[in-house]
Order: C-alpha cells, then sequence, then structure tokens
C-alpha cells in the first residue's frame, strides 16, 4: 500500500491487518489453508486494504493465483476489479494482463492467474479460487437483521463459495457486524 500510495498512513489497525494477511499468506505458500474473519467498523480502512491492496500483492507473489472478490453490491465490486486492473496496466508491478483477458469483473494475467469480481448472488459456477475475499456479504444493519437474508447468505457459503475452493485456500472474510449471526457470526460459531 505504502508503494502504491505515497498517501498511505500504516495506521495500527491496519499495520495488524496486513501482518495477519501475510502470515495468512505464508501458511497458504506452506500448504495449509487458512480463513481470517476481519470485523470493523465502517470507514476505517478495511476494504480498501483486503480488496485492493492484497490482491495486488498477491498477483506481484503469485500471479498464478485465482482470486475471487465478492460482495452485496455488483457495482462496488465491479470497482474493485477495474481498480486492480488499472493498476496492473498502469505497469511497473512486473504483472501482465492476458492480451484476451475478458472485462474488468472477470480478466487474468499471462501467468494464469485470475481476479473474478461478483455479488455473491452471481454467477461462480465452473470457476475455482485460491484466495476468496468476501466483504460486505450484506448491505447494512436492515439487511444483516432480515432472517431471509441471513440465510440466503449462508446457503451461497455452503453451496457456491466452499465448492469453488483450490486448496489451500486463503479465505478472508470483511464485515461491519450488524447481526451475531450474520456470516462471520456463522463461521466462528
Amino acid at each position: 500500500a505504502r508503494e502504491l500510495d505515497s498517501h498511505f498512513t500504516p495506521r495500527p489497525h491496519l499495520q495488524y491487518l496486513s501482518d495477519r494477511i501475510t502470515q495468512a499468506v505464508i501458511d497458504v505458500e506452506n500448504g495449509k489453508s487458512r480463513f481470517l474473519a476481519v470485523s470493523m467498523p465502517p470507514r476505517m480502512g478495511k476494504t480498501h486494504l483486503s480488496t485492493f491492496h492484497t490482491p495486488l500483492w498477491l498477483l506481484r507473489k503469485h500471479s498464478d493465483w485465482n482470486i475471487g472478490l465478492i460482495s452485496y453490491d455488483g457495482s462496488l465490486v465491479t470497482s474493485w476489479g477495474r481498480a486492480i486492473r488499472r493498476a496492473v496496466e498502469a505497469g511497473g508491478l512486473g504483472l501482465e494482463i492476458a492480451k484476451d483477458a475478458g472485462a474488468v469483473t472477470e480478466w487474468e494475467t499471462t501467468r494464469g492467474g485470475s481476479v473474478l469480481s461478483r455479488t455473491w448472488r452471481g454467477q461462480l459456477t465452473g470457476r475455482g479460487v485460491k484466495v476468496l475475499i468476501v466483504d460486505d456479504p450484506v448491505k447494512d444493519t436492515a439487511d444483516a437483521s432480515s432472517k431471509t437474508s441471513r440465510e440466503a447468505v449462508w446457503d451461497w457459503w455452503k453451496s457456491v463459495a466452499q465448492t469453488r475452493f483450490e486448496p489451500p485456500v486463503l479465505v478472508i472474510v470483511v464485515m461491519t457486524r450488524w447481526h451475531e449471526d450474520d456470516l462471520t457470526g456463522r463461521l466462528l460459531s
């Protein structure tokens, strides 16, 4: 983050998160799957670090890894994929996008890795992920308070997300906790 953004301030909570992600990646490199739950209030920098800087860093280290970015909002998750792609296209990162790479919501590196940006309601069938970053699977407290919404996200997790893993896998679930029975709550229990 500091390399790409001279204004990035490594606040203590973001340094802590960065250190945990770094250790999780080392574990995955050594054959151990890792699952991280990141719970912070809104506007703390968790999304920018997790959905922009982390995928870029991972692609630089492992340009053959498949990365899935998931959220409740299609335009939001598309903007993450677009921002990562623009950073790669700008050059200087040692990465190249395949000439037939596809759209901002689904593109590949020249070394076989990819970035797939989807809502959790979107299509993942037929695609595997080495890294899955789920950021804000619910919109707000009203959505999180809906048992129907919570069940739908949980059903997606069990029937879609988990079936896409390419072990060893890194999964990062990032969200503001609006309800004790949300995705993070169920994963932790």
